[in-house]
């Protein structure tokens, strides 16, 4: 993660964005989604094929699928069986558009899936040198100063902020659960509100601007950070129904929320249920 984060530092401001053919949008998108998963840079090539290298060497990739962002010459090492006991999960530069506008925040995501549950999760803003890891069964860490002296503290989530509970959402989201989730209370922003982008939308919720983030079909790797807010203490990781999100094996989930704070299910799930 080290080393693609660094690859990703050292050609920020000097590639292009290349753009690529991308299937994976709804009709319903707006130009401006479409235009962000389209991106795509030689950074985003070279920093996959150094994390998928790396996993060769960590994992039985014959009998691991692989879900990753780019069509990289290493991506034929990983099982094409329609399914298998694992998945990696590669998203090399999320936040392309951020990155070739030359702002901090994008990521470098991994992630392995295992039976429905995410196993191990890695999102790296190599501008903030700043990591966030999740293996299942420990406590979520947060890591300062990954590229010269890691610094490790437990992830927690701060006090909610007064006032209104803001919930993010994504543009998928339909509009008569935005407006379910207005009448029973809550201030309603979409994920790209002020330039933020869905990573940044979620750790609101751990510095407590926001109570949850609401996602509608969005690959797997793109809320990777929500595996995280899942694993906190006081948190956790739903489909729209309140019950514990099954991962699927790489590609798009269905319908998430991650609260880091539970105490407001009472009054979200009765706005999402009726939409699930």
């Amino acid at each position: 993660m080290r080393q693609a984060g660094a690859a990703a530092r050292l050609m920020q401001g000097r590639v292009a964005n290349d753009g690529k053919d991308d299937d994976t949008s709804f009709p319903s998108d707006d130009a401006a989604l479409r235009e962000r998963r389209a991106a795509k840079t030689l950074a985003d090539e070279v920093a996959q094929e150094i994390l998928l290298l790396a996993a060769d060497q960590l994992l039985e990739t014959t009998s691991t699928g692989l879900d990753a962002e780019e069509m990289t010459p290493s991506t034929t090492l990983f099982s094409k069986a329609p399914t298998s006991p694992q998945t990696l999960v590669v998203d090399p530069i999320d936040g392309t558009i951020e990155y070739c506008e030359g702002k901090a925040s994008y990521s470098v995501c991994v992630g392995l899936e295992r039976g429905g549950e995410v196993v191990v999760a890695l999102v790296y803003f190599p501008a903030r040198d700043t990591m966030y890891r999740y293996i299942a069964g420990e406590a979520p860490v947060v890591i300062e100063q990954v590229s010269t002296a890691p610094q490790e503290r437990p992830l927690h989530q701060s006090p909610s902020a007064p006032g209104t509970p803001v919930v993010y959402k994504n543009g998928r989201v339909a509009p008569e659960t935005v407006t379910a989730l207005e009448k029973a209370g809550f201030r309603v922003r979409d994920d790209t509100d002020g330039g933020i982008g869905a990573p940044d939308a979620i750790l609101a919720c751990l510095s407590g601007e926001a109570v949850a983030y609401i996602s509608h079909t969005r690959q797997m790797r793109d809320i990777l950070l929500g595996a995280m807010i899942g694993g906190l203490p006081t948190g956790g990781a739903f489909d729209w129904q309140g019950a514990p999100l099954s991962w699927p094996s790489g590609g798009r989930v269905p319908r998430a929320v991650f609260m880091a704070d539970n105490s407001l299910q009472h009054r979200l799930w009765p706005c999402l249920t009726a939409h699930a």
